[in-house]
C-alpha cells in the first residue's frame, strides 16, 4: 500500500468507519477535506483504492462464540473417523486422538445431545469420562 500523509490515512479511516467508501465526496460533505483536494490532488480514484487497500489489511472480526462452536461441530465428523481409525488399527496418532476426543466433548458438551440409542450413550459416556464399572 502506497504511503499515505496522515490526513490521507485520517480520511480514509473515517470513510471505512462510516461505510463512504464507495462516495469518498462524503469526505468532503463532512468538512474533512475541500473538493480541490480530493479531485484534483488525491483523486477520486486514488482514494476508492486506498480505501480498498486499507480495508483488505484490517485483522479479522473476533469469532462469535456461535462461530466458534459451529466450528467445532464441523470436525465432528473427521474426529470421528479419527478414533474410527484408531479403534480399528489398535493404534494411531496420540496427538490426534486426544485432539478428536477434545472435539467430540467440546461438541457433546455444548450442544447438550441426548442420546437416541444405548450404543450412542454408551459412546457419549466414554467421550465425557463417564465410565460404567
Amino acid at each position: 500500500m502506497r504511503k499515505l500523509t496522515k490526513k490521507q490515512q485520517e480520511v480514509v479511516e473515517w470513510l471505512c468507519a462510516n461505510n463512504y467508501d464507495e462516495t469518498p465526496y462524503a469526505a468532503v460533505n463532512a468538512g474533512l477535506i475541500s473538493d480541490t483536494t480530493l479531485y484534483n490532488s488525491w483523486k477520486l480514484d486514488n482514494v476508492k483504492q486506498w480505501c480498498i487497500e486499507y480495508k483488505e489489511n484490517q485483522p479479522d472480526a473476533p469469532l462469535s462464540e456461535a462461530d466458534i462452536q459451529q466450528r467445532i461441530s464441523d470436525l465432528v465428523p473427521d474426529a470421528i473417523e479419527q478414533i474410527r481409525i484408531t479403534l480399528k488399527e489398535g493404534k494411531g496418532d496420540r496427538v490426534a486422538t486426544a485432539l478428536a476426543q477434545w472435539i467430540l466433548k467440546e461438541a457433546c458438551t455444548k450442544t447438550n445431545t441426548v442420546a437416541s440409542s444405548p450404543d450412542e450413550e454408551e459412546l457419549a459416556n466414554l467421550i465425557k469420562g463417564n465410565f460404567n464399572r
